[in-house]
């Protein structure tokens, strides 16, 4: 499903696969030649891109991809793809009020719940856009924030500034 990396490896008339090269290492019991590019998409993405690994003969199944052994030969099938978006036509008003009503409704599905529902302030723009959005949608609305003793990393004060603003239920905010 593509939430973690599926590594193989060809050993002894087969395959080997594992979520780390490391164990596909032990398995071979051979050594394995570092693949430059691997490892330069590393450093550039912090991750190895397509099916690129550090070596040069363990290879990373792409996302939503199924691998096929036959006779000898690994063969990649991708069994889904996302498919490429229709593009916008419309004004930029006409794409504010389209993502806005898009978040606004997600937001909503989210809050779809039999059990309490807050959320997390932390007095920046993404977490009080989504306070102020399930505000205007459930009351009362409990939101909590996290201060820090390092006056230049602590937002707790902005955090009590929008829950004031947004009547929220806070413990630091009145």
């Amino acid at each position: 499903l593509g939430v973690k990396p599926l590594y193989w490896t060809e050993v002894r008339g087969g395959i080997a696969f594992g979520s780390e090269t490391r164990s596909l290492m032990e398995v071979a019991e051979r050594s394995f030649e570092l693949d430059p590019e691997g490892f330069y998409s590393y450093v550039r993405f912090r991750y190895p891109i397509g099916d690129l690994s550090y070596f040069r003969t363990i290879h990373t199944l792409p996302a939503g991809s199924s691998l096929k052994w036959r006779a000898g030969v690994a063969t990649e099938q991708t069994y889904w793809h996302i498919e490429e978006p229709e593009l916008f036509g419309g004004t930029y008003l006409q794409a504010r009020d389209r993502a806005e009503a898009l978040l606004q409704d997600a937001i909503r599905i989210q809050m779809r719940s039999d059990h309490s529902f807050c959320t997390y302030l932390s007095g920046g723009l993404d977490s009080s856009y989504l306070t102020a959005v399930a505000r205007a949608n459930k009351e009362p609305l409990d939101t909590y924030s996290i201060g820090l003793e390092v006056e230049s990393y602590d937002e707790s004060g902005y955090a009590a500034l929008v829950s004031s603003f947004l009547d929220t239920r806070h413990p630091y905010g009145r």
